[in-house]
């Protein structure tokens, strides 16, 4: 009986003993089953996470946009169209050069071609001292009108100049005929001091120079000071005249005709004063080169009616004057010249933005991609990186090749120097036209893209892309100068003032013409437009996507 209540008891214990066993590896292999589970919940995590998602939907835009056949022959052809297109506009007029080599333009101080030449009665400064002058008139005198028509940038006024040739740096306190009294130096800084006011008064210390006004002599207001280092200790001081021509423009669709009246500025000034001058009289000197007469083609040559001069009578100085002093602003700007083939690429490269969305819901696979990658928005900007990155490195290269040959076939064409400036890839101007147009066109793309979204149609979304981009571009030659200048404001159109290499100066007698390749913004600013553009209609794609059924 022990022996066997033994035995049955060890029995016991190793059925125990297994039962136990028996749980140890059910609760291990739970427990490897909780691991594997947790491990795909981790996974999933790791699919869902948003960085993690749009990595695989950058990947996924890339190998679509690369393997679609059509897609890629497009953007090949748009390059090649970039190039083409930009040679054959530098091979679209040609200048001729005659009477041997030409004179280089003066330059000011900062080495810029400018315009400098005006009627001068000066005296000589040494060192510190101050120029009083009251301006009794100013007169503004147009050839053949009889005093009917004037010219608002005919000026006259004080000035302190380094000396009396073109180029040479300057301050001057003026007053104009429709734009008050303004404060300039060195042909490109400009500042409106005072809408009124006869009595002008400079006053130099070392290199800083500070203006007056006032309007009885008595009581002066400060207009403002500059800091000029390129006048030397001994200058020239006196009060001056000067006006550009007076200009009459008539725009007709696909047509420009400008016409030049020669005219002069008349300054009368008494109580002139200088102290800190050498003793002495006045000497009266046409600085630069007077503009030329406007005769019109095959009529005799004709005496001017008024002529540049000066006279000192007693107290009183009379100034008769033309010309301008300002920054050159050449009619055509080559730069933009080389980069036409930007706008016929862009044509190009809209319907491979427009086609890259559309073609998704026109197959239904925007149903499948919608299933794996559910974030649509994330979809829209993994479209929008891979197109625009793509278009703006072809784009790019397509330019970079047509820059330097275009500019080559426009020096052998009579563009070059010294009558136009030579530009090159080492240019900053010419890198941000090339960089800056390359950017327009990947935006313009992603613009046809995102209508793609809002229209899911086609020819719907290229023709809102051609009607904002293209038409104003033809327009803006055919309208009012204002109206022109109102549309490539209003439109992505005013992204092609990226590629302007020269700045357009308010404060001179130059037109800002859309036919010369001047824009209302400044280059940068100018591309912000398309930018805001692109930024709404992607926004209202994400809208759309997110309300309506794939």
């Amino acid at each position: 009986m022990t022996a066997d209540g033994t035995n049955a008891s060890a029995g016991g214990t190793n059925v125990g003993t297994e039962g136990t066993e028996s749980n140890a590896a059910r609760t291990d292999a739970n427990a490897g089953r909780t691991r594997a589970s947790a491990g795909r919940t981790r996974a999933g995590a790791e699919r869902t996470r948003p960085g993690t998602m749009l990595f695989r939907q950058i990947r996924a835009e890339w190998t679509k946009i690369r393997t679609v056949r059509r897609w890629t022959l497009t953007l090949l052809a748009a390059a090649v169209a970039m190039v083409v297109v930009s040679l054959l506009g530098a091979s679209g007029g040609s200048v001729q050069h005659a009477g041997g080599p030409e004179a280089p333009p003066p330059k000011g101080p900062d080495g810029k071609v400018v315009r400098d030449a005006f009627r001068f009665v000066h005296q000589e400064m040494r060192g510190d001292g101050t120029i009083t002058a009251h301006l009794a008139s100013l007169k503004s005198l147009v050839e053949g009108e009889a005093g009917s028509k004037s010219v608002p940038w005919a000026t006259a006024g004080i000035m302190v100049k380094s000396g009396l040739r073109p180029g040479a740096s300057y301050v001057a306190l003026l007053s104009t005929r429709g734009h008050g009294i303004r404060l300039q130096n060195d042909f490109t800084h400009d500042k409106a001091v005072s809408a009124d006011g006869t009595w002008l008064r400079l006053t130099r210390s070392g290199s800083r120079f500070t203006a007056y006004v006032s309007s009885d002599g008595t009581s002066w207001k400060t207009a403002g000071g500059v800091t000029v280092r390129g006048i030397p200790a001994n200058a020239r001081v006196g009060v001056f005249a000067a006006s550009p021509p007076h200009t009459e423009m008539s725009r007709r669709f696909g047509s420009l005709s400008i016409l030049d009246a020669p005219a002069h500025a008349i300054g009368t000034f008494d109580n002139v004063t200088v102290t800190g001058a050498e003793p002495g009289g006045w000497t009266g000197t046409t600085v630069g080169e007077p503009l030329p007469e406007f005769d019109p083609p095959g009529a005799p040559p004709r005496t001017p009616l008024v002529k540049d001069g000066s006279s000192v009578s007693g107290g009183t100085i009379t100034v008769t004057g033309s010309g301008e002093i300002a920054p050159e602003q050449r009619g055509m700007d080559l730069v933009q010249k080389g980069l036409q083939g930007a706008l016929v690429g862009m044509l190009v490269v809209v319907a491979v933005g427009a086609l890259s969305m559309t073609s998704e819901f026109r197959h239904g696979l925007v149903r499948t991609t919608f299933t794996v990658l559910p974030r649509r928005g994330g979809m829209l900007v993994a479209k929008a990186l891979v197109l625009g990155v793509t278009v703006f490195a072809v784009s790019a290269v397509a330019l970079a090749v047509a820059f330097p040959i275009a500019q080559s076939r426009l020096r052998s064409s009579g563009f070059r120097p010294p009558g136009f400036p030579s530009w090159s890839l080492s240019d900053p101007e010419a890198l941000r036209a090339i960089a800056g147009s390359a950017l327009l066109v990947a935006l313009v793309a992603v613009l046809a893209m995102a209508f793609g979204a809002v229209f899911r149609h086609s020819a719907a979304a290229i023709a809102v892309v051609l009607l904002i981009v293209l038409v104003p571009q033809i327009l803006a030659s055919a309208l009012p100068l204002g109206a022109s200048r109102f549309l490539l404001s209003v439109t992505p159109a005013a992204g092609f003032a990226v590629q302007q290499s020269q700045p357009h100066y308010a404060f001179t007698a130059d037109m800002c013409l859309p036919e010369d390749g001047c824009y209302p913004f400044s280059p940068w600013a100018g591309l912000a437009v398309p930018f805001l553009y692109v930024l709404v209609a992607m926004l209202l794609a994400w809208w759309l996507l997110r309300r309506r059924d794939a």
